[in-house]
């Protein structure tokens, strides 16, 4: 059974009174107003957000610019020791009294180290090229030389290996000495 909807029953008034507060709450003739989230990107903030990922890449990229400099600074200096070390080894596998040992050699700075400003011997310099890769059959030329003073019975042995051709001015010659004793 259905009961009638009566306008002067209590659910009926509390229902008329809700909708008149609910418009009086609104001004008339402007829809209610709705408040969206912000959606996207500004054109300013896509700006600032592109200079930002800029310099961060320009940065990397900068590090691996010097790390690779860097590692070929590295493998010149390993090559050029290698060869100083090979050059001492030979040398001192000579007695004291071997001619290789007699000469006296390419000249000394003042710090004690081979003078490479100087003129060198010819029978106290060696050239020796270094593949430097296989692929491109390119190869590095390195220059060593080396100084015999004699020291009383002793023998001081200076060897210095830098790499000819294309190094820049600032590379430091390896500077090896060993002193042999009878």
């Amino acid at each position: 059974m259905r009961s009638a909807f009566s306008p002067d029953s209590p659910t009926a008034i509390a229902l008329i009174r809700r909708r008149l507060e609910s418009r009086q709450n609104r001004p008339t003739g402007k829809p209610p107003q709705r408040h969206y989230a912000q959606e996207g990107f500004t054109l300013v903030e896509m700006l600032i957000a592109s200079l930002v990922f800029t310099v961060a890449i320009v940065s990397l990229m900068s590090m691996v610019l010097f790390a690779l400099a860097a590692r070929y600074s590295s493998r010149i200096d390993s090559a050029a020791l290698k060869l100083s070390q090979q050059k001492i080894e030979e040398l001192k596998s000579h007695p004291l009294d071997h001619a290789a040992l007699s000469i006296s050699g390419n000249p000394l700075d003042a710090e004690g180290k081979i003078d490479f400003s100087a003129a060198g011997d010819p029978q106290a310099t060696v050239t020796n090229e270094l593949l430097l890769n296989s692929a491109r059959n390119t190869y590095l030329s390195f220059e060593t030389r080396w100084n015999i003073t004699p020291s009383g019975l002793r023998k001081i042995i200076t060897v210095a290996t830098r790499k000819i051709g294309g190094a820049p001015a600032n590379v430091e010659p390896v500077n090896l000495k060993v002193v042999l004793a009878p």
